[in-house]
């Protein structure tokens, strides 16, 4: 992105220590708003003042790039509330570094949020005088949740990365956790609410790993190879098949699919045969669920929309079936 600075205005600044805010114009006029430094006291105020000297771009957002260290939070959640209030845009530049509270509270604040290739955040646990504080962190993950982030995407860092660490995410990393919030014509990042790719390949993990961990100690006793459902990856005349077999996500979800069914199997006593109709049904039924119009099968993207439907389909099984198997499954 290149840019020509016609204003470098420094603004309300308390101490050379503290976030500084400077304007930058755009070739394309739109003016933005750049905010570089630890995030202390009064630094919220001075973010309101700032933002009254900015445009706004085609789609009436405010736009606030960011390169910071972190700071305090309850400051950050102060600058929070007047980035949604005037409905800002936030992006970390490549070249810019936003971590701790400035990624975790201010950057996810955004009405758009975007990391440029180029850019990295970083998350961390919160800290009290450098000591972990869970109050903290679960204080933030909930500001992540009401922006429409996943609490997994903000407490795994914070739980597996100590106060006096930090885990960098580049631009690839931020849109496979849903951080980031691409306007639709990127075509990047998540689209909507929908679970962000690496949240959705942790779930399916951690859903495998319990269900074999529950075969290994007794709750479930693993199928026998006669009444095993037969596995579609050994049969590619038909499209769907070779569809979820060569794609990596599919093959995962649908390893989840089929394992639930061969335990139901596995400890069925006189509903054997239904649990097989079950399988056969479903397999009928998403089929149907997901078929698109001539008019979508004609379009580049036909392939990322019927991967979608598929996991979207495949997921609502696997959660009604995970309750039925085992209440030990979660």
């Amino acid at each position: 992105m290149r840019l020509l600075v016609l204003s470098f205005l420094w603004l309300l600044s308390a101490s050379a220590q503290s976030m500084e805010f400077h304007v930058i114009r755009p070739i394309s006029g739109v003016s933005v708003l750049a905010g570089e430094g630890e995030i202390l006291a009064g630094d919220a105020a001075r973010l309101e003042a700032a933002l009254n000297l900015v445009t706004r771009d085609s789609r009436g957002n405010k736009i606030l790039f960011l390169n910071s260290p972190g700071g305090m939070v309850q400051e950050a959640l102060m600058m929070s509330r007047i980035i949604e209030t005037n409905r800002v845009t936030t992006v970390v530049p490549p070249g810019y570094v936003c971590a701790s509270a400035c990624a975790q509270i201010l950057f996810i604040a955004g009405a758009f949020r975007m990391v440029i290739d180029g850019g990295k955040l970083g998350l961390h646990s919160c800290s009290r005088e450098g000591v972990r504080n869970d109050l903290c962190n679960e204080r933030i993950a909930e500001h992540a949740i009401r922006h429409g982030v996943e609490h997994g995407a903000i407490a795994g860092p914070q739980n597996i990365t100590d106060p006096s660490g930090m885990m960098w995410y580049d631009s690839r990393m931020a849109d496979c956790w849903g951080l980031s919030l691409w306007p639709s014509e990127f075509r990047r990042g998540r689209s909507g609410r929908e679970p962000s790719q690496c949240a959705t390949a942790m779930f399916l993990s951690n859903q495998e790993f319990n269900l074999r961990s529950a075969v290994r100690s007794g709750v479930i006793v693993s199928p026998s190879s006669a009444i095993a459902l037969p596995n579609i990856c050994s049969d590619q005349t038909f499209d769907r098949n070779r569809l979820i077999c060569s794609d990596n996500d599919l093959i995962r979800t649908y390893r989840v699919l089929i394992l639930l069914f061969e335990m139901r199997l596995a400890i069925c006593i006189q509903d054997c045969d239904q649990i097989r109709s079950d399988y056969t049904e479903w397999f009928a039924s998403h089929i149907v669920a997901c078929q698109l119009t001539e008019r979508t099968q004609r379009a580049v993207n036909f392939l990322v929309q019927k991967k979608s439907c598929l996991i979207r389909q495949m997921q609502i099984h696997i959660d009604a079936m995970a309750f039925r198997t085992t209440g030990r499954i979660n």
